[in-house]
């Protein structure tokens, strides 16, 4: 325990008085997960990040702001080396540290530049979205309600993978609408056994274009059930005619979110809760399994039970470019609890081992997770649909480039593990 009343000596290596009273005034208002970041920025925090940072990480990085002299500092180990040593893996403080901080005021300069990010008009809150009007969802004349899985934007037109969940059983529904529109134009695209009647595959998920056709998964609405990727031909989507798959293959696990690589061609699944991704060629071989570690260090990934970690459980996702941008929720164990957890995360280099990673807080829309659901990007812009379907419906846009602008790099896995 450091006492506020100790003596302070102005000499090289230790710091002011006022300076640590004043970190002791700051750092209380900036809001733990920023301080995470910015200090995983700043001073090359080891591998968790700064969404993580839990209650016991905020009061080691304080410890060590507010410690008498800098030899407390990790690489130096001092007599609260000890403090971070014990914090979680992802808090402790690499050897640049202390060589970064090695200005007596440095400290204090690192809290108001914490605060003076905090309290800037170009947070994440002050982003600017637009929300626009959509088609009520009408299914042969009749008002419908549906579950929104997946959202692709292609020619203009807005389309959208979702679970009607008013009807039994449950249906797999590929919705079309123009901008301006009247109404959606429905597809029915439950699979069907070779009877004819419905499987239990009536979950569409998230989907992509690669320029001419639709590739969407659908599978079982339960954790390790069965999907189907089908794969549908954009100009043969005709209303009021059944659609048909070009392509098609099975998956024995329940396949969320799938983005394509036209460039690369390679597809990307997500599966329940991101515990595992899949890339598989055009061909529907399977090139790849991401899972585990491989995810963790990603950020990507929901685990559960005592051994539980934090991560984006991906909602929908796309390649543009080089890029891949997952759009999820941040939660699980670990995870702070403070609001908002939709997070959008672009990569470089996804299924690579030298991949880059970017993690942007998208804001609350009149208290609704704007990532809860179906993401596209599309000419520069970014639309999310976090709600159903229903009587009265609206897609959510931003600037593509204003949120890139908010992006804290987090390529954890180029740190040395603890």
């Amino acid at each position: 325990m450091i006492s506020t009343d100790s003596p302070f000596q102005e000499r090289g290596g230790q710091i002011f008085k006022w300076e640590r009273l004043f970190v002791l005034a700051v750092l209380p208002c900036i809001p733990k997960p920023l301080v995470g970041s910015a200090c995983a920025g700043v001073c090359s925090l080891a591998p968790s990040d700064g969404e993580r940072v839990g209650e016991r990480g905020f009061q080691a990085i304080r410890t060590a702001l507010l410690s008498p002299t800098l030899s407390s500092l990790p690489g130096r180990r001092g007599r609260n080396h000890h403090q971070l040593r014990d914090a979680p893996a992802g808090l402790r403080l690499r050897l640049g540290c202390s060589a970064l901080l090695a200005g007596r005021r440095y400290l204090s300069a690192i809290a108001v530049g914490l605060l003076f990010l905090h309290l800037q008009p170009s947070s994440a809150d002050d982003l600017a979205v637009a929300a626009i009007s959509i088609p009520p969802l009408r299914v042969n004349g009749q008002p419908a309600k549906a579950h929104v899985q997946g959202l692709e934007i292609s020619s203009g037109n807005f389309y959208v993978t979702a679970r009607r969940d008013d009807v039994q059983p449950r249906r797999a529904l590929l919705l079309r609408a123009a901008p301006q529109g009247p109404e959606w134009k429905v597809w029915d695209i439950t699979p069907v056994d070779a009877s004819g009647g419905l499987t239990t595959m009536d979950h569409p998920g998230g989907m992509q274009s690669d320029g001419k056709r639709l590739w969407i998964p659908l599978a079982e609405s339960k954790r390790n059930g069965r999907s189907i990727i089908r794969v549908f031909p954009i100009a043969s989507m005709v209303s009021g005619h059944a659609l048909k798959a070009e392509f098609e293959f099975p998956v024995n696990d329940h396949i969320g979110a799938l983005a394509v690589s036209t460039g690369q061609r390679r597809v990307f699944g997500a599966n329940w809760d991101t515990e595992s991704v899949y890339v598989w060629d055009f061909e529907g071989r399977l090139q790849q399994t991401l899972s585990s570690r491989g995810l963790e260090i990603r950020g990507l990934g929901v685990v559960n039970g005592p051994a539980g970690r934090s991560g984006l459980a991906v909602q929908d996702w796309k390649v543009v470019g080089e890029q891949l941008f997952a759009s999820g929720l941040f939660r699980g164990a670990g995870a702070p609890p403070e609001t908002p957890q939709s997070r959008l995360m672009p990569f470089v280099s996804f299924s690579e081992s030298g991949f880059q990673r970017w993690s942007i807080v998208l804001p609350q829309q009149n208290k609704t997770e704007l990532a809860n659901e179906a993401m596209a990007i599309s000419e520069g812009m970014a639309y999310f649909i976090p709600e159903d379907l229903g009587e009265s419906n609206r897609i959510y846009r931003t600037s593509l480039a204003d949120l890139m602008k908010r992006k804290v790099s987090q390529n954890l896995h180029a740190l040395q593990p603890p």
